[in-house]
């Protein structure tokens, strides 16, 4: 049971698996949601983190990945 905010950790996994990967997490009240990561589903995980409050050099450092213009 998560109970808090380890349920974001799909967020990031969506944004550093390969194109073509499954990132599989549970919505409360719904069971477990299949996402199949493509560019749209790698957008949206990079805007929503982009919004999120933080250090977000640091998280596209730690991610290894390209920031958000």
């Amino acid at each position: 049971v998560v109970d808090g905010e380890e349920d974001l950790a799909a967020v990031p996994a969506l944004v550093v698996a390969p194109a073509g990967a499954s990132v599989v997490y549970g919505q409360p009240g719904e069971g477990m949601v299949h996402v199949r990561v493509d560019d749209a589903a790698d957008e949206r995980a990079r805007d929503l983190l982009a919004r999120m409050d933080g250090d977000h050099d640091r998280l596209w450092e730690l991610l290894d990945i390209e920031p958000v213009d």
